[in-house]
């Protein structure tokens, strides 16, 4: 895509060195701290072109927008988003911009420049079938919230919990008995999505928002290991299965009564943390609360997270769910508020490209 003196392109691995300068001088429209030096290594490690994709604006105005363009000699990269395929437990696959990077020289640019990186992922996502795109802007960022805010829906009663190392370390280590003599912890399979299914229209219709479920027990099973995992909490002790109303969804949906919790998650990169587990979304049917099974959830994602060399874990709470949010910040999570995500549906896509 180009838009006068400027191009974008998908990245490279030729590019990685252009990439790890960048992050560290960058201008960055997510306010985000660079906690540590990623490094060339750090973003092949990390999995580039696996884990995330990039894409980055060069001063060329003779190129154009090709997935298997490579760099050309002497072209410098002025600025780059990260950016991967994740999935939402209601609507299904979306795009989900992580990184938005422009360099300090073109900061009078930086207008065009951020606008043409979203554009390139809006077509990308349309490309992909995703049903939105989506990406955080700093809550003080009045400019860029005066400008995308009109085309995008915004969310900002949801918080951002993050988990430092220490943390799922901490976790990691914990050790429940009372919850292992009840409940056994595992990985789902295909067979195991019907179940899924069911925690999360009953996690919908306990919010009072059961039509704002839009995928399927199909669509689910087909994002299941591709998009996400899931952690199944199983009980070991027969009892009773409690029932929303009658005219709920969910008390028409088939499900295994031995499962009682879940926690859908899948690994992300970002450039303050690297390599991220993030937690979808965490639940626990009502009769088996207040036993320590989200805690033991919470737990087992730990430590996935660090079995692949993850140095975070992070997760999103609503702003008046003070029962989880306490839950979390016990286990050393930390609150950040900061950020108000903006999701643009397909018709807005459509517009910006």
């Amino acid at each position: 895509m180009d838009h006068g003196m400027f191009a974008v392109r998908c990245a490279t691995k030729q590019d990685v060195k252009g990439m790890a300068r960048l992050i560290l001088v960058a201008k960055d429209r997510t306010k985000d701290t660079l906690l540590r030096t990623i490094g060339e290594e750090g973003i092949l490690r990390d999995g580039f072109g696996e884990c995330f994709h990039c894409l980055v604006v060069k001063e060329r105005s003779q190129s154009t927008v090709s997935k298997v363009h490579s760099p050309e000699p002497g072209e410098m990269i002025i600025g780059l988003v990260i950016y991967f395929f994740a999935f939402s437990t209601w609507e299904g696959r979306f795009l989900l911009i992580k990184d938005l990077l422009i360099s300090p020289k073109h900061e009078e640019q930086c207008n065009t420049v951020d606008l043409l990186l979203i554009q390139e992922c809006g077509r990308i996502a349309k490309e992909e079938k995703c049903y939105c795109v989506q990406f955080d802007i700093p809550r003080d960022d009045s400019t860029s919230l005066e400008r995308f805010c009109p085309m995008a829906f915004t969310f900002p009663e949801w918080l951002t919990i993050r988990f430092p190392t220490g943390a799922l370390i901490a976790m990691a280590s914990q050790e429940n008995k009372e919850v292992s003599d009840k409940f056994i912890i595992r990985s789902a399979t295909k067979e195991d999505m019907a179940s899924v299914w069911y925690m999360i229209q009953c996690d919908a219709e306990y919010q009072r928002q059961g039509d704002e479920v839009k995928i399927d027990g199909n669509v689910l099973s087909e994002g299941f290991e591709k998009y996400f995992e899931c952690l199944i909490a199983e009980s070991l002790i027969p009892g009773s299965i409690d029932s929303y109303a009658d005219d709920f969804i969910s008390n028409k949906l088939p499900r295994d009564d031995r499962i009682v919790g879940m926690a859908v998650h899948y690994t992300i990169f970002c450039k303050h943390a690297r390599k991220v587990v993030h937690i979808e979304q965490l639940y626990v049917l009502p009769q088996s609360r207040n036993q320590g099974l989200g805690t033991e959830l919470l737990k087992e994602c730990a430590k996935i997270g660090l079995s692949r060399g993850c140095t975070e874990m992070n997760l999103e709470v609503l702003d008046h769910n003070n029962k989880a949010a306490s839950l979390y910040k016990r286990q050393g999570g930390v609150l950040f508020s900061e950020y108000i995500n903006l999701e643009f549906k397909l018709p807005s896509i459509v517009e910006l490209i």
